[in-house]
């Protein structure tokens, strides 16, 4: 990017200085050093971040936004201009008629990747779960989900077939690389009696299905 496109000015209000107004604004340079806007309600935060955003929009260049209201997005929304409109993503997660399905599980080419999807969905789990949280079941979701991450085309959907499906869970283990992750089928896994499997497995089984089974 050329010098002069750095030192591009957005502008965010005006100064007063005896008597003389003048435009004042921040470089596009500076912006990608991040801004923290704090003030009471009403004192002009969504303003302003909406003033940048056309600016954007005007300049021709992307951004994304994350609204956990809504009001700040449908107000922007409202002024793209004609010629951006095609450019827009509109992703609403309450709208359950036009909900996007997203798999986390894709794309994850990377073992520190593979570790830090499985952690994130841990983590989410275990804050939906925390009243029957355990450390063995979460010994085996880990184990589950760094093997999903490692089979093509494999969603959280494939969760309780790994546990209850021997053939499938032969296969997917073709592609994993993961020696951790190998052992834990193997010489843990598979050498518990079935009885202790299916306890083990339960909880995973009734909490994951309920969640997973949901259409929103």
């Amino acid at each position: 990017m050329s010098g002069d496109k750095e030192n591009e000015v957005f502008y965010i209000g005006e100064t007063d200085y005896r008597n003389k107004r003048k435009k004042f604004g921040i470089k596009r340079k500076d912006r990608r050093s991040h801004m923290y806007v704090i003030g009471k309600t009403g004192t002009g935060k969504s303003t302003l971040i909406k003033n940048l955003i056309i600016q954007d929009l005007q300049k021709g260049d992307g951004l994304a936004l994350l609204d956990p209201h809504g009001d700040l997005v449908e107000s922007i929304v409202n002024l793209v201009p004609e010629e951006r409109q095609k450019d827009v993503i509109y992703i609403n997660p309450s709208d359950s008629k036009s909900s996007i399905g997203f798999n986390v599980l894709e794309g994850v080419n990377s073992t520190e990747g593979r570790y830090l999807i499985a952690s994130g969905l841990i983590s989410i789990f275990k804050k939906l779960w925390a009243d029957s949280w355990g450390q063995r079941t979460e010994h085996i979701l880990r184990n589950i989900i760094l093997t999903l991450a490692e089979y093509p085309g494999s969603t959280l959907l494939d969760l309780n077939k790994l546990l209850v499906d021997s053939s499938f869970r032969k296969t997917v283990l073709l592609y994993v690389k993961d020696e951790k992750v190998k052992e834990f089928w193997g010489k843990e896994f598979d050498k518990w009696p079935m009885r202790f499997r299916a306890e083990a497995i339960a909880p995973i089984q009734n909490k994951a299905g309920a969640f997973l089974s949901s259409p929103f």
